[in-house]
């Protein structure tokens, strides 16, 4: 979805890369995995995206006096160039295309890091919250020191646990499977109702509301997620499968399975 492209101002912005645009950057990533024959602009272009993101959106914020930060991905408007650390929840998948995207990159270690930091802030959001689900968008408060909601809806999205995913994949951490475990519980307890799970209209109110919806993501990509990340790595290798923004797993241009299904005249997609 393009908001608004009779008017769209690229001059003055806002920039970022949450709801409206987060697929396009994620392709930008994805498409180089795909594609069998691989353009030589492929990785230089997402190259120069992902470094504009990091020079341009990114923000730290100080955790408390020890000297240590919390790195956000803002939104940036011109030409007071305000940067603030608050994000959308659709933000969250950027951990795991940065950590995508130094797979096919591994000297770009910088990536890494950026993802870690990056997807280390949305599961904050989580722990801070009172349900330890994350809001639908959150910001950081300097008189807590914690991320708080500014819209405290939680409607069941996958952004977070799909950056856990790819994460424990490339590092093999076991934080980020504790993380995913904390974030399954939570939502065991606060989001399961009598015949499925339901999101949350506010988490922060004395009286708890489900918003009596399930939305189809949380089945086709929350949960799968979910399983993928407690699953062996060796389900559906990330060199060999990629998921596409609805979490559909297709072959690679690496995957054998590829010239299979070419050689029965069938597209992959």
């Amino acid at each position: 979805m393009l908001r608004e492209p009779a008017t769209l101002d690229v001059a003055s912005g806002p920039f970022s890369i949450a709801g409206g645009t987060d697929s396009y950057y994620e392709y930008l990533v994805k498409r180089c995995m795909f594609d069998s024959d691989v353009k030589p602009d492929c990785v230089d272009t997402f190259t120069k995206v992902l470094d504009s993101i990091m020079k341009h959106l990114t923000v730290h914020v100080s955790k408390d006096d020890s000297g240590g930060v919390h790195t956000c991905i803002g939104e940036l408007s011109h030409p007071t160039d305000l940067k603030l650390c608050s994000m959308d929840h659709l933000t969250c998948f950027a951990g795991g295309m940065f950590a995508l995207a130094y797979l096919q990159v591994p000297k770009r270690v910088d990536w890494l890091d950026y993802a870690e930091k990056i997807t280390e802030t949305c599961y904050l959001s989580y722990q801070h919250s009172p349900t330890k689900l994350g809001p639908e968008k959150f910001a950081y408060d300097f008189d807590s020191k914690k991320f708080v909601a500014d819209i405290d809806m939680y409607i069941l999205r996958p952004e977070t646990v799909e950056s856990l995913f790819y994460l424990y994949r490339v590092t093999g951490k076991p934080k980020y499977r504790q993380w995913g475990w904390s974030i399954l519980k939570a939502l065991n307890t606060s989001t399961r109702v009598g015949s499925g799970f339901s999101g949350i209209e506010s988490m922060n109110s004395a009286y708890m509301r489900h918003d009596n919806m399930q939305w189809s993501f949380f089945l086709a990509e929350t949960l799968k997620y979910l399983y993928l990340l407690f699953s062996p790595t060796d389900k559906l290798p990330l060199d060999l499968w990629l998921f596409n923004t609805e979490a559909h797993a297709i072959p690679t241009r690496l995957n054998p399975l590829r010239k299979k299904l070419a050689r029965r005249g069938m597209r992959t997609i």
